[in-house]
């Protein structure tokens, strides 16, 4: 099976907030600026950015600025008790 980029940059990112280095309403790094420090295209980055917001894991401020979502931490928390 193919290895996706945008799955690892969605896991990193699920990981730094389910691990509590990502809070509610902190901000993400823009689309260009991740892709720089990750060596990815935007594209790769803004697949990731989109499934993690189809999930619930973030959610677009203002259409500027990609912030954390604390209410599904929360929810996988419950569920794995």
């Amino acid at each position: 099976m193919k290895d996706y980029k945008y799955l690892e940059v969605y896991q990193t990112i699920v990981d730094d907030i389910e691990n509590g280095y990502l809070k509610y309403n902190d901000k993400i790094p823009s689309i260009r600026k991740m892709a720089k420090q990750l060596d990815v295209s935007r594209t790769t980055v803004e697949s990731a950015y989109l499934q993690l917001l189809v999930e619930g894991y973030i959610y677009a401020k203002e259409d500027i600025m990609w912030m954390c979502n604390l209410v599904i931490k929360l929810k996988i928390k419950r569920i794995q008790k």
